[in-house]
C-alpha cells in the first residue's frame, strides 16, 4: 500500500494459513480474488469517520479475524474516492484483526507522502496495530515513518515484492535494442498534457530510429496508459503496446529494452529487476517518492528521475537518453545483484514473521 497516496490499497494475504481479505469493494486482478471481509458495524464506508474515535472494534466470535493465524497485507488498489477513505478502510480492518488477536503483517509498502494531519493520525493508528511492516523504499517511507513516531524497530526496508517476478522471468538470448516507454496521466501523476509529445521529441532528437516498446501498465475507465503511448509512437509504426493484465508479456517486452523511460512505478521496478536502467518522469510528490524510492534502492547505477513539469524537460530528457543509453550495458550486473539482495531481504522478513 502507498499510504496515503492517491492510489489506496487492498489488503491481500501471503504465506501459509493466512486469510485473503479485501479492504474494499470491486474486482481484483486475476489470481488475487478476495474472500469476504469481516464486519464490525459502521466503518470507513460510512459518511462519518466517527468510528475512528471509538475503542478498537471487537472481532465477532467465529469471524475471520478471530480464526486466522496471520493476515498479510500486500500492495494493490482499493476502489474508493479519496486517499483518506482508503486509509480509513485499511485502519479499520487492521484494528479489527488485532482486536481478534490476529497478527497483521504488511509487506512491500510505500508510506506517504502525507500532508493531511487527519490522514497522518489515521495511518498512525493502523501502523501501531501491525505486528510487522516491510517497506519497499527508504527515500520517502523512512522519513514519513519517523514523522509519524513509528519506532525504527517496528519496520524494515525489504524492497518491492514485485522484484521476484522480474528475477524469475525468462531472459531472451537476443540483444537488448529497444527503448521502453511507460506513461501515466491522472490526478496522482500530475503529468503535463503535452508529456507524450515532449517524450517523443526527445527520443527523436537523442535516439532516432530506436525501436520502441510501449508498456501499458494500467487501463481503466478513467486512466488509459495506452492512449498516451499512442501519442509517442511514430506515425506509421505498427502498434506494439502491452496489456496490463499480461505480466509475462510486459516482462518480455521490457527484456527487449536497453533502457526504459517511465512515469509508472511498476515499469521501473520490472526494468530494474531485469537489470535495465530507468529514466523516471515524476510530476507530483507522490510519484517523486515512488520513483526516487525505487531507484535509490538500486544505487547510482539505476538511472535518474526527472521533473515531468520542468520547462526544460525535452532537453533534459534528450541528454539523459544519450547518457543512460551508453551506460546501460555496463550497469546491468550491478542492478540484477541489487534486485536479488532486495528479494532476499523480503523473503527473510516473510520467514521471520510467518
Amino acid at each position: 500500500m502507498a499510504w496515503p497516496g492517491p492510489e489506496p490499497s487492498r489488503t491481500t494475504p501471503g504465506g501459509p494459513g493466512a486469510r485473503r481479505c479485501c479492504a474494499g469493494s470491486g474486482a481484483s486482478r486475476p489470481g488475487r480474488s478476495p474472500a469476504p471481509c469481516p464486519s464490525a458495524g459502521p466503518g470507513p464506508g460510512s459518511t462519518s469517520p466517527a468510528w475512528l474515535g471509538r475503542p478498537t472494534p471487537r472481532a465477532p466470535p467465529g469471524s475471520h479475524a478471530s480464526q486466522r493465524r496471520t493476515w498479510w497485507c500486500s500492495p494493490a488498489r482499493v476502489p474508493c474516492t479519496t486517499a483518506r477513505a482508503g486509509v480509513e478502510r485499511i485502519a479499520h480492518l487492521v484494528q479489527l484483526a488485532a482486536a481478534g488477536g490476529t497478527p497483521v503483517v504488511a509487506v512491500g509498502q510505500g508510506i506517504g507522502p502525507i500532508a493531511d494531519p487527519a490522514v497522518a493520525a489515521t495511518a498512525k493508528a493502523a501502523l501501531d496495530h501491525l505486528s510487522g511492516l516491510g517497506v519497499r523504499e527508504r527515500w520517502g517511507s523512512v522519513p514519513t515513518l519517523a514523522a509519524l513516531g513509528v519506532a525504527a524497530d517496528r519496520w524494515a526496508v525489504t524492497g518491492d515484492d514485485a522484484l521476484q517476478v522480474a528475477i524469475d522471468a525468462p531472459r531472451s538470448a537476443s540483444a537488448r535494442r529497444g527503448l521502453g516507454v511507460s506513461l501515466r496521466a491522472n490526478r496522482a501523476s500530475a503529468a503535463p498534457e503535452r508529456l507524450p509529445e515532449l517524450v517523443a521529441g526527445a527520443i527523436g532528437a537523442a535516439l532516432p530510429g530506436t525501436p520502441l516498446e510501449l508498456l501499458t501498465m494500467m487501463e481503466s475507465a478513467s486512466v488509459s496508459d495506452r492512449a498516451l503511448l499512442e501519442r509517442v509512437r511514430p506515425a506509421g509504426e505498427p502498434e506494439r503496446s502491452t496489456s496490463e493484465l499480461d505480466v509475462p508479456a510486459a516482462l518480455a517486452a521490457i527484456d527487449r529494452c536497453r533502457l526504459v523511460v517511465t512515469g509508472t512505478y511498476h515499469a521501473a521496478v520490472f526494468a530494474l529487476g531485469l537489470g535495465i536502467p530507468v529514466i523516471g518522469l515524476a510530476g507530483s510528490d507522490y510519484y517523486r517518492q515512488k520513483l526516487h524510492g525505487a531507484l535509490e534502492e538500486f544505487g547510482p547505477s539505476a538511472g535518474v528521475v526527472l521533473d515531468a513539469r520542468s520547462p526544460l524537460l525535452a532537453d533534459e530528457l534528450a541528454d539523459a537518453l544519450r547518457t543512460w543509453w551508453g551506460r546501460a550495458p555496463e550497469v546491468g550486473p550491478e542492478l540484477e545483484a541489487a534486485a536479488r539482495r532486495q528479494a532476499g531481504a523480503a523473503a527473510a522478513y516473510f520467514a521471520d514473521h510467518a
